[in-house]
């Protein structure tokens, strides 16, 4: 009797875990807010781009931070940090990454 009392709790448990990750997986209830970026991740050197610049859409949230110029003097990869809130009110952070390239004249 004892066994399948021990059974049936982990069961259960392992059910309650599952569920869980599948919810966080799945995401029914849009919780996360999902963020489209422009297809041209690019700038020219010296260009004046902001951070928000790149952003297409935000599914099930906004942006919250403020727009804020990128510093396109130097070439290479730049990352671009945004903050978002999903419709609940929760905040958190998105990381992309810009090219900063020459451009020859």
């Amino acid at each position: 009797m004892k066994q399948k009392k021990l059974i049936i709790i982990l069961i259960l448990i392992f059910l309650l875990i599952a569920s869980y990750f599948m919810l966080r997986i799945f995401d029914p209830f849009h919780t996360l807010p999902i963020v489209e970026l422009k297809d041209n991740l690019t700038a020219e050197q010296n260009e004046s781009v902001t951070n928000i610049s790149y952003i297409e859409d935000v599914k099930y949230g906004k942006v919250i931070s403020k727009e804020e110029s990128i510093d396109t003097t130097t070439l290479g990869k730049k990352k671009v940090k945004i903050e978002i809130e999903n419709n609940y009110g929760k905040k958190r952070e998105y990381i992309f990454y810009i090219e900063i390239i020459k451009v020859d004249e």
